[in-house]
């Protein structure tokens, strides 16, 4: 029912209705009427007084508030999408949508720059969205390898970081009007998306039904959306660089971990097949010796001597070097056991070289540790031989065994008074056949310490030393509790 008959229909009462009065020329002003119909009799006729107030201001101000609502809301939809990028393709697709409609643009699209096979520079069309009724351009093969010195009144503003925002028919005669009206592209709003101040491409927004001029909100919001697509952009870049490093690491350790377990294999199966031949020469120099001793000159019985502990040194780096294999190959057998056992078994084990060397080894209560008791063996024992070995002539060996209780390990440490080791060379001894000290001083091999340095790891721990020159040296390792 129009206002008119409401009026007719109730004499007296009063009516608000909202009226646009249009100007003959020039837009419409939105009014706010009140109505009072005065009563006739025959009702058919009758006068109708009223009062307009103009609340154009009013009706703007709300539909103003409404867009920039919608902007904002847009906005932050944008920013959700652009950061769960899980699939990137997707996100740009719904990040193009939800911009295009908001701000009602008919197409959006994205550029990317890159160097042709010449090396000049050129740019492709990569993402595209646009309204129903406009014909996608996407496969379009003139919108692909773009020299950038064919469009210098497009490209030009944009690698200065200058926002392209224009009518095509302003634009000068030139290759990029005449691409634009090809595609009915009537105006076009374009920024340029910059990457660690790289221009990496551009994002752009055309009417193709009116030559529109942007308002400075809409300039704003899609400028703000062309910021956070650079930075997913290269947050995507810096995502694929690392999965790329970390596929390129994983590579280089299955090949390490290839190559040393054929390392291992090797030193194995040649230290096997080293023995024999090394039993069988010891074996003919004892009997040489035995048989011919008496009638060889001193010269040749110390050539039958050096050969003879030359086989026992090979002897000792062939068992050493199995030892090293085995420690590498075999499976961690977990169990928990009592430290205090373990030193008190390696000492009496050791016991002639402990009284040779008149040592005296403390340790205090240590604890009950869960691990591989036959590899943990190997290092504490090597650690006390060699606290017991390396040390200046005359002087006693003072040996100290201790434990501390870390957040997740132990601590265990094995403290001597022997030489002590420069800083130098504080890291190298943990490799393999690494010596401090020649042969003709100290007797081993120079395995032991790596040995040592593969269980500890094979635990998950670390190991490592503290050393004063001439004062002595603290070995620490731990394993995890």
């Amino acid at each position: 029912m129009s206002t008119l008959e409401q009026c007719k229909k109730y004499p007296g009462a009063v009516f608000q209705t909202e009226l646009t009065i249009k100007k003959q020329y020039g837009s419409g002003r939105s009014t706010l009427w009140e109505f009072i119909a005065l009563a006739d009799n025959d009702k058919d006729t009758g006068e109708i007084q009223g009062i307009g107030v103009d609340i154009s201001r009013i009706k703007d101000a709300e539909e103003e508030l409404i867009k920039k609502s919608r902007l904002l809301s847009a906005s932050a939809e944008i920013v959700t999408k652009l950061n769960s990028i899980d699939d990137w393709h997707s996100a740009l697709e719904q990040t193009f949508s939800i911009a295009g409609r908001v701000v009602g643009a008919d197409r959006v699209y994205y550029f990317e720059n890159s160097r042709d096979e010449d090396g000049e520079m050129v740019t492709n069309h990569r993402l595209e969205w646009t309204e129903n009724n406009i014909e996608p351009q996407i496969n379009n093969p003139d919108l692909q390898n773009i020299k950038w010195s064919d469009t210098p009144e497009f490209m030009e503003p944009l690698k200065k970081g200058t926002p392209l925002n224009t009518l095509v028919k302003d634009l000068p005669d030139c290759y990029t009007k005449e691409a634009l009206m090809v595609q009915d592209i009537l105006s076009i709003l374009v920024f340029p998306i910059y990457i660690n101040r790289h221009f990496h491409g551009f994002l752009g927004f055309d009417d193709c039904t009116d030559e529109r001029e942007w308002l400075p909100e809409e300039i704003s919001f899609l400028k703000t959306i062309t910021n956070n697509l650079a930075s997913a952009i290269e947050r995507k870049q810096r995502l694929n660089e690392l999965e790329e490093l970390n596929q390129h690491l994983e590579r280089q350790t299955r090949y390490l971990e290839r190559s040393n377990r054929e390392l291992e294999q090797f030193a194995f199966i040649t230290s096997h097949q080293l023995q024999e031949p090394l039993r069988m020469i010891k074996s003919f120099l004892t009997q040489l010796e035995k048989r011919y001793g008496a009638s060889l000159d001193e010269r040749a019985q110390n050539y039958i001597r050096f050969a003879s502990e030359g086989a026992v040194r090979m002897r000792e780096v062939i068992l050493d070097l199995l030892k090293y294999s085995r420690v590498s190959d075999g499976e961690e057998e977990h169990a928990e056991f009592d430290l205090n056992q373990l030193v008190a078994e390696i000492m009496a084990q050791n016991g002639k070289l402990i009284m040779e060397k008149e040592a005296d080894i403390q340790y205090d209560t240590l604890p009950v540790i869960s691990g591989d008791r036959t590899a943990i063996r190997l290092v504490l024992e090597n650690l006390i031989t060699n606290g017991l070995i390396y040390r200046p002539k005359g002087r006693g060996a003072e040996l100290t065994i201790d434990a501390e209780k870390l957040s997740d390990a132990w601590k265990i440490s094995v403290t001597d008074n022997g030489f002590g080791i420069k800083r130098e060379d504080q890291e190298r001894i943990f490799n393999l056949f690494e010596r401090v000290y020649s042969r003709d001083e100290i007797p081993g091999t120079g395995i032991g310490l790596a040995i040592c340095k593969k269980v500890v790891e094979k635990h998950g721990g670390e190991i490592w030393v503290e050393s004063e020159f001439g004062k002595g040296s603290r070995f620490m390792f731990t394993i995890k509790r």
